[in-house]
C-alpha cells in the first residue's frame, strides 16, 4: 500500500439523523469518541507515512469534544487538514473563527437538503436556514466554501433553485454525488424502489444544462453510480469540462482510513468490515504497511474492487467508471440493468 490520504473518524455522534446515512446502524452514540491517545498515535503514523492530506469525518466531527485539541497535533506535525462538516455549527461565528486560526482555510459542508422542507424530510431536524446562515459566516474567512450534495430523488426536484440561492450568498464550489448504501441485509430492495440510480440519472442529466449556467461549470461530478448508466456522451462531456470527480476509496488504495476505535478500514461507508486494530495488529507505520500486506487485507480490497459483471471488461467507458461498490449489496448489476 502507498498511503497518501489519511482519514480519521472522530466520533459517531451527530446533531442530524438523515435518512440516507451511511453511518446510522453505528446509532449515533454520545460516547463514541476517538480516544486522544489514539488520536496522538494515529497522527504519529500518517507524519511517518507522509500522508498529503488528513480529513476528518464522524459522526459529526464539529461536536467531537476534542477538535480543537487534535487540529493542534495535526498542525504542530504540519499535516493539512480539512473535514467535511453539516454546517449546523457553522452558525456559531465564533466557532467559525476558531477553526480557521487553527489552519481550516478551507470550508466543506454537506447540505442536506435542498429547502427546508427537503432538509426535514431527509433529517428529520428544521435547521436548512441555519446551515444557510452557517455558509455566510464561513465566506467572511475565505471564499473557499464548496458545498457538497448526495443527490436523492427527494432532492433533485428542487435543486436548481437551491443551487441560485447558494449562488447569491456567495457559494461558488459546488460537488454532486448520489445516494447508496452498504446493506448487506439479505433480499434488501428499497434503492430500486425509492431511489433507483436510472431514474435519478434521467433528471440530472436533464438539469445538467441549468446547473452548468448557474454555477459558470464550477462543479464536480462524482458518478456513483455505473458510468455505463450515464451514457459515454454525458461522461464524456464531464470529462471534457473536468467535471468529473474520482476517488474511490477502495479502487485507489491509497487511503488510509482510521474508524473511531482505532481500526483500519476499507471504506467510510464500510466501518463494519474492520481490517486491522492499532495496538493489536500493527502499533506503528512499519507493521501497519506489513499488516496491509496480508492476505486478509488484499483479499478485502480485491472482493469489492471488482467489477460487477464480466460486461465490464468491454465496455466503452470502462476508463471512467468509478461505480461506487456499496451499492452491490442492495442490488446487483444485472437487476440495475434490468429495472
Amino acid at each position: 500500500m502507498n498511503y497518501t490520504k489519511g482519514w480519521m473518524t472522530l466520533n459517531r455522534s451527530c446533531n442530524l439523523r438523515c435518512n440516507y446515512c451511511y453511518a446510522k446502524n453505528t446509532g449515533y452514540k454520545a460516547g463514541d469518541n476517538l480516544d486522544l491517545n489514539l488520536a496522538k498515535q494515529i497522527i504519529d503514523i500518517f507524519s511517518d507515512l507522509k500522508v498529503r492530506h488528513v480529513t476528518l469525518i464522524g459522526g459529526e466531527p464539529t461536536v467531537y469534544p476534542h477538535l480543537f485539541t487534535v487540529l493542534n497535533m495535526l498542525n504542530k506535525k504540519g499535516l493539512k487538514t480539512g473535514f467535511l462538516s453539516n454546517g449546523i455549527l457553522y452558525s456559531n461565528m465564533d466557532f467559525v473563527k476558531k477553526l480557521y486560526e487553527h489552519n481550516i482555510k478551507m470550508f466543506s459542508i454537506s447540505l442536506k437538503g435542498t429547502n427546508c422542507k427537503t432538509f426535514y424530510d431527509t433529517t428529520g431536524i428544521d435547521d436548512f436556514n441555519t446551515v444557510i446562515e452557517g455558509l455566510k459566516n464561513c465566506l467572511k474567512f475565505t471564499p473557499y466554501v464548496t458545498v457538497f450534495f448526495v443527490v436523492s430523488q427527494v432532492m433533485i426536484d428542487d435543486l436548481l433553485p437551491c443551487l441560485e440561492l447558494l449562488k447569491s450568498i456567495g457559494v461558488n464550489k459546488f460537488h454532486f454525488s448520489f445516494i447508496y448504501n452498504f446493506d448487506t441485509t439479505p433480499g434488501y430492495k428499497g434503492f430500486l424502489e425509492k431511489d433507483h440510480p436510472k431514474n435519478i440519472v434521467y433528471q440530472f442529466k436533464n438539469i445538467y444544462d441549468r446547473i452548468n449556467v448557474i454555477t459558470s461549470g464550477n462543479f464536480k461530478v462524482f458518478p456513483t453510480f455505473p458510468a455505463c448508466i450515464w451514457g459515454k456522451d454525458f461522461i464524456q462531456l464531464l470529462n471534457d469540462r473536468k467535471q468529473l470527480s474520482f476517488g474511490c476509496q477502495l479502487k485507489e488504495q491509497d487511503d488510509l482510513i482510521f474508524d473511531s476505535e482505532g481500526n483500519i478500514i476499507p471504506c467510510n461507508a464500510m466501518y463494519p468490515i474492520k481490517l486491522g486494530k492499532l495496538n493489536k495488529d500493527f502499533f506503528d507505520s512499519k507493521s501497519l504497511i506489513k499488516h496491509s500486506e496480508t492476505i486478509k487485507v488484499t483479499s478485502i480490497y480485491q472482493k469489492y474492487s471488482t467489477r460487477p459483471s464480466s460486461i465490464c471488461k468491454t465496455c466503452s467507458v470502462n476508463q471512467f467508471c468509478d461505480a461506487c461498490a456499496c451499492q452491490w449489496s442492495n442490488y446487483s448489476f444485472e437487476q440495475l440493468l434490468n429495472t
